[in-house]
């Protein structure tokens, strides 16, 4: 039986910020120019929110669970935590399988 959305994704950004704070950590050292800092935090960024939007979805409708309230894709509110409800459709992400 698998975890449910909401576990995955809890776990998931767990250890997202645990990479994300050693990755600033590596970045404060002097071994990377200014652009190169920039570009390095941008992309972890766009990797991020990438994993984040195609891999944690509602099973039902396909909705993002961090995705929280809004109306339509371009304003939406999306949040570092996932929601234990579908915005959608009401499915309950905490459920297994």
């Amino acid at each position: 039986m698998h975890d449910s959305v909401y576990r995955r994704a809890w776990r998931f950004m767990i250890i997202a910020a645990i990479s994300m704070w050693a990755v600033a950590g590596l970045l404060m050292l002097d071994w990377f120019s200014i652009p190169v800092r920039i570009a390095i935090g941008l992309l972890a960024a766009v990797v991020l929110n990438f994993v984040i939007f195609t891999r944690f979805r509602c099973p039902r409708c396909g909705t993002p669970a961090f995705r929280h309230r809004g109306i339509g894709f371009a304003l939406s509110v999306y949040a570092p935590w996932p929601r234990k409800r579908c915005c959608n459709c009401g499915f309950d992400l905490t459920q297994d399988g």
